[in-house]
């Protein structure tokens, strides 16, 4: 009788086979090296077993020679194929075909074999092998489903708190949601649902809702977020704020079930004529087996609330799913958002129509005057907060057009503004204490709060500003463009953006560790500028919309001396710092708008005699010619072109700003000859019926034949 080295053939064997299954395994089941290879030499062996098998009378004749029965139902090669389809339906599908065409490539093949042990020896190891691959299957399959469904839950679960936490995204109506109370449920005994909700709400909810909520009983009560994976039933309590001045009371009840993840929104409202805000019938989310989401309506819906679940929400709720979980903080989460949307509805109406009508600067009044409202807007919710009778005082450094500092001192808090340049729209604030001056690095400031809106270089001063100033002294911060202690600030981290990095440098500013070694070798952790800050993200129409809130830490009088020690090694050893600050210059001012009156007076007097000497009409009033601006410039002495230069200026730009002079276009000078305006034909609102005559005439003046006008209507 031969013998045959069985481990051998079949290592040989697996190595050529593996070249062809190997890259499929590896795209199918993503499974780790060593299982992958387990199951190739299994899966090799099975098809050599095929390969060696062929046809019934040698399957007799190992009976006889063996002296032993073959598998009870696999007596020939033909048995072992059909028995090796068999299972492979036990398979999953995705991968059935492959095994099925593996089985019958074997089957396909025949090589000789007389030995009947070594027949044997390969029939019972196929069988075993076939077992072993089906089981090892299962049980990836069975891992495989368990983490897409855990996956599926944790997706789902994401999704909804969005939809919880973050209602305006999708519901225009609303400004966002507040979280009232979070509860564990049970079908068993326990406070009943119904009653907390009646209790916390003061809503009496209809027939049907008390049906939905009368099954559950709160277990016990949960503090913080939701966790990622759900194992017991969780009541989660909301309200719904809405945008405007609607006054009804809009609560839900969410209830989220395990383990295919079941979220039920049973809305809770008063009885109200006027437009839907929300849905008022239960609706329900629903996971199935298959990851796919359903929507389900226990009861008749209206057709626009349907229409706006199915359109709206849900394909909002599905794309959540499937997007990747960011961290970004809540908006307007240091107010509280009712009171919030109060105040901003209110001073909305005081103040923006009338100044967007009046806008003084060349800037989108839009932007700029919603801008500053949202700003003032969270800033007194963030002051009430404390209490209702705090009205602390407010120092705007860098406060620009002045907006910001106007409505909330017409607001009662006591402040004032201070930028380096006054604007044009400082003239429409007469009773606010607006301060055109230098900010410098020494200053103090006797106020409680140091508020920073988009000030640019003085962004990373205001913490140590405040520092400074007293031990109790806060900050609101909002950083635009990115600037160090002096100068541009330089990006430090290549891998986040230039603001992202920014806002990291401002909190190290604030609130960053500093380790100095004692004597007894242990680390002293300290503070540099001793600020608890809290980031938070407000609604106005700008696309730098992050916040910072600094609150100092209670200090004693030497604490506050090294305070003021630790932030000034801070910033002198800061490497994005340069020795010595620079304070902004003011910003030149280039259209010949600065020039002294008299100077300006004498230039125009001077053209003015230039363009009647070219006077080719012959009438009472000389009105002068056409003369070429270069041919001008000529006429003109050389300490007129001097003057003009140190205006960063020029003639042209000087002889467009008084247009009611002169006309310069296309290169040509010429006299502009007034015409009389008829007051009383004019519309009272319009722009020219509102002018009035500031200054003495020129012409009258300065030309020959005087002004062609009468004085009335000069």
């Amino acid at each position: 009788m031969r013998s045959y080295n069985t481990s051998r053939r079949v290592s040989s064997f697996s190595s050529r086979t593996r070249q062809v299954f190997l890259p499929n395994v590896d795209e199918e089941l993503d499974t780790d090296g060593d299982e992958t290879a387990v199951a190739l030499q299994h899966v090799a062996t099975l098809r050599r077993g095929l390969l060696r098998l062929k046809g019934p009378p040698r399957a007799t004749r190992i009976e006889k020679e063996m002296g032993m029965p073959l598998h009870a139902h696999i007596r020939s090669s033909l048995h072992l194929y059909k028995y090796l389809l068999r299972e492979c339906e036990r398979l999953p599908e995705k991968h059935r075909l492959y095994y099925k065409n593996h089985v019958r490539q074997g089957f396909q093949q025949h090589i000789d074999e007389d030995d009947p042990e070594r027949i044997q020896q390969i029939i019972i190891k196929a069988v075993e092998d076939a077992k072993w691959v089906v089981k090892k299957w299962s049980v990836f399959s069975a891992a495989l489903m368990e983490d897409r469904q855990a996956s599926a839950n944790t997706s789902l679960l994401n999704g909804v708190k969005v939809w919880l936490e973050k209602p305006h995204v999708v519901n225009a109506r609303v400004v966002g949601s507040v979280v009232l109370g979070r509860a564990l449920l049970t079908r068993k005994e326990g406070l009943s649902l119904i009653a907390v909700v009646e209790e916390k709400t003061l809503v009496v909810p209809d027939p049907q809702t008390v049906r939905e909520l009368e099954q559950w009983r709160v277990q016990d009560w949960m503090n913080g977020p939701l966790p990622e994976l759900l194992e017991e039933t969780v009541a989660v309590l909301r309200e719904l704020v809405p945008k405007g001045t609607h006054q009804g009371k809009l609560y839900e009840v969410v209830i989220l079930e395990p383990p295919f993840l079941e979220v039920s929104f049973v809305p809770l409202q008063e009885k109200r004529e006027g437009p839907v805000i929300s849905p008022r019938v239960p609706y329900a989310f629903h996971l199935g087996t298959d990851g796919a989401i359903s929507l389900t309506f226990p009861f008749p819906l209206c057709p626009v609330s349907q229409k706006w679940l199915q359109e709206k929400l849900l394909p909002k709720l599905q794309k959540w799913t499937q997007e990747e979980v960011t961290s970004r903080p809540t908006s307007l989460a240091l107010v509280d958002l009712r009171k919030y949307v109060q105040v901003y509805e209110r001073i909305k109406t005081k103040y923006a129509s009338f100044y967007v009508q009046n806008w003084a600067e060349h800037t989108d009044p839009g932007k700029h005057v919603h801008e500053d409202v949202g700003i003032a807007a969270y800033l007194i919710s963030l002051w009430k907060k404390d209490g209702a009778d705090c009205t602390p005082s407010f120092v705007d450094l860098g406060c620009g057009n002045g907006l910001l500092t106007h409505v909330l001192t017409c607001e009662g808090f006591p402040g004032k503004g201070v930028d380096i340049r006054a604007r044009k729209s400082w003239q429409l604030f007469p009773s606010t204490h607006l301060i055109e001056s230098a900010i410098m690095p020494d200053s103090t400031y006797s106020e409680d709060w140091l508020i920073g809106n988009h000030s640019d270089e003085l962004t990373p001063w205001i913490p140590v500003l405040a520092a400074h100033s007293s031990p109790t002294t806060r900050f609101f911060l909002m950083p635009c463009c990115p600037y160090a202690f002096s100068g541009k600030f330089q990006r430090r981290h290549s891998r986040k953006s230039i603001y992202a990095d920014y806002l990291d440098f401002l909190m190290e500013l604030c609130q960053v560790w500093l380790i100095s070694k004692v004597e007894s070798q242990s680390a002293c952790i300290l503070k540099v500028c001793g600020f608890d800050v809290k980031q938070d993200r407000l609604r106005i129409p700008s696309t730098k919309r992050l916040a910072l809130v600094g609150i100092p830490r209670p200090t004693t009088a030497a604490e506050q001396i090294q305070r003021l020690q630790r932030i000034s090694q801070f910033v002198e050893g800061c490497s994005h710092s340069p020795k010595g600050f620079h304070v902004r210059e003011p910003s030149p001012v280039r259209n010949c708008t600065k020039i002294p009156q008299n100077i300006s007076e004498r230039i125009l007097k001077e053209v003015l005699l230039q363009i009647l000497k070219h006077s080719s009409v012959e009438g009472d009033w000389n009105t002068g010619g056409q003369i070429q601006l270069p041919d001008l410039v000529e006429g003109l002495s050389s300490d007129t072109l001097r003057e003009l230069k140190l205006q960063h200026g020029g003639l042209q730009t000087l002889l467009k700003n008084n247009s009611h002079i002169f006309i310069c276009k296309k290169g040509l000078v010429s006299l502009h000859q007034p015409t009389p305006v008829d007051r009383e034909s004019l519309d009272r609102s319009s722009k020219a019926y509102q002018k009035w005559k500031t200054r003495g005439c020129f012409l009258a003046r300065f030309h020959p034949n005087g002004c062609p006008l009468a004085t009335e209507s000069c």
